[in-house]
Order: structure tokens, then sequence, then C-alpha cells
């Protein structure tokens, strides 16, 4: 059974009730079964509707949302609330919890959500299946469509089963039971360049969101990505508000926060604390270390299109600074070995 199930929907009910009960049947559901709930964050629409039912049959549920929003109060009682930097990082924080994904009913930020899972399912960037419950026949042009683009050569035919449609919760929980997905990709062993993005991903133990405790001038932290926002501002009370995040994208959130009063000089001093945290990451941790110099002389990149500076950027047109780091670093590591 698949645990966790992120659910994209519309943070408006529609004018069909039947809508709304369908969402409500699978919170439920998701309930009775003792599956847990993975959704937008919202109390409106669709979205408050399957929490909700969620929450009330006793299921762990899990928000995800924008920083944008965080004085926004939620109005619900869930589990954890989990904030992101950019609308980028949402979706794929959404997909990236779940065991499965379930579209339903809603506009254009579902459909965003909806095609971002099936292009990274077709990538082989996720192995999480996507189902889509068709209430009241509402996908029924988006699932023509996806024909004409069989129909026409657009959409190879091995990525049709991806598109898992049903007219019941329970009839799409259980084909997303059965689903297989294809495997991840997995790059060529003799590449020249190594890009890396999730933690979860091949050589995700390089990215800044892998949690490994590491100690820096006698503080413990969660991963580099919590002492790295914690820089940014001197401020001792806040510093300690980021040390102390439940995750990375929360500290992330706190230090992209308006709240964060940033160091002056932190244009010049960021490059450097994320180098003082790669160092101690990587040689308080001998996996790690062994990991890093098992790359050889690869060309390491942080696979982000959104970061241009740490990241390699949409068509590589990035710094990639954060793969120079560890490259530097890399070379550091052998001298020290020598």
């Amino acid at each position: 059974m698949r645990k966790k199930i992120t659910v994209f929907c519309g943070s408006a009910e529609g004018r069909d009730p039947v809508f709304a009960e369908a969402a409500r049947q699978l919170g439920r559901l998701l309930a009775d079964q003792g599956r847990e709930l993975i959704y937008g964050a919202g109390s409106r629409g669709l979205m408050g509707a399957v929490a909700k039912e969620a929450l009330a049959g006793g299921a762990r549920v899990t928000g995800v949302n924008l920083t944008r929003f965080q004085y926004k109060p939620l109005g619900l009682a869930v589990q954890e609330n989990i904030m992101t930097a950019t609308i980028q990082e949402r979706k794929r924080k959404l997909i990236e919890l779940g065991d499965a994904c379930i579209a339903l009913p809603g506009g254009v930020g579902t459909l965003d959500e909806l095609f971002e899972a099936l292009c990274m399912l077709q990538l082989g960037l996720t192995d999480r299946p996507l189902g889509i419950l068709n209430t009241a026949g509402f996908y029924d042009p988006l699932l023509k469509l996806f024909e004409d683009m069989q129909a026409q050569g657009f959409l190879k035919e091995k990525y049709v089963p991806l598109i898992i449609a049903r007219d019941t919760p329970e009839a799409l929980l259980t084909a997303l039971d059965e689903a297989e997905t294809p495997p991840l990709y997995q790059p060529p062993k003799d590449q020249d360049e190594l890009l890396f993005y999730n933690e979860w991903d091949p050589w995700g133990e390089l990215c800044n969101y892998y949690v490994r405790d590491m100690t820096v001038d006698g503080v413990v932290w969660k991963s580099v990505e919590h002492y790295y926002q914690a820089q940014k501002t001197l401020d001792p009370a806040y510093r300690q508000k980021i040390h102390d995040a439940a995750t990375c994208a929360e500290a992330k959130a706190l230090g992209n926060s308006p709240d964060c009063v940033y160091r002056p000089d932190w244009d010049t001093w960021k490059l450097m604390a994320m180098r003082k945290a790669l160092f101690h990451k990587f040689t308080q941790h001998q996996d790690l270390k062994a990991l890093l110099l098992s790359t050889g002389n690869k060309t390491l990149h942080e696979n982000s299109m959104e970061d241009y500076y740490w990241g390699i950027g949409e068509k590589r047109t990035g710094l990639s600074m954060l793969g120079k780091e560890l490259m530097a670093l890399r070379d550091e590591l052998r001298t020290l070995e020598a």
C-alpha cells in the first residue's frame, strides 16, 4: 500500500457539489485505510474538503505552502506545515513527500502540478505514480487530449500507462497501489559530468538538503542548508530559530523571510559560509568524504533550473557555484590524503 498520498486540487469547490463530495470521500478513505495526506496547505475549496475529512478521521496531514502565504492563518490543525520559497520548490516537495500523487478537479495551479508530476515520471525523475480522479467526467477533455497527442505522434505509447484515471477514490487508490512506474534515471557511469538536485536522487548526498548532523564552531547543525540560512543574519534569536527548523525547506523559508534581517556583508560572506559548511560536512563523515572523492574528475553541477548562483540555471546559464565549491573541496581532500 502506498501510504503517503499527495493530492493536487483547487482552492475553490467548483459549481457542482459533486466535486467537494468526492474530495471529502477521498479524505475519509485515506483516514480509514491508514494513509497520510500531503497537500497544498489550503483550508478552502477542495483543498479544505479533503484535508478536513482526513483530519476528522485521524489521518496525518502535511501542508506544503509558499512563504508569501505564511502570514495567513491556515485554519486547520495539520500535523506539519512546510514552507517553500518558490512555486517550483513547492511542487517538487509535494511530489517528493508522497508515495503517489492524485489530481482532483482544479484550475491552472492543479494542472501545473499534474503536468509537473507527469513530466518527472516520463523523464525518470520520480517513481511516484500519478492518478487522476475524474469526478463527473471533469478530466474527460484532458484525457481526450492525451489520446490526440498519442494519435498525432506527440505522446509515445509507452507513456500512456502513466496516466491512471478512475471515477471513484476507491478505484483510484487501488490502481495506484498496483501501479508500476519506469525506473529512475541513472546517468551513465562514464559521463564526464555529474548532476545532483534532490536528496533522494542518485548522488543526493551532495546536495545541501541532505540531512546529516555536523558541528561548526561548537554548534551542531542538521544540514548544510540550516547552517547556510542561519548565517544570513547576525540576530542570535533569529539564527537560533533557523537552527531549530524541523526541515531544510523550513530553514530556507525562514532565511528568505522578510523577518530575516540580512547581515550587511552577506553578498561577500555567503560563499565563505557555504565553503565552511561543506568542509565540515564532508570531513566529519567518512562515508560522505568517500562519496565525494569517488566522483573522480567529473564536473559537478547542482541541477537547479531556478538558482542561477548555486545551481546550473535554465539552459545552463547559471554560475553553478555549489558544484565549483564541491570540486574545490574534492581537490583539497585529495591533497590532505596525499
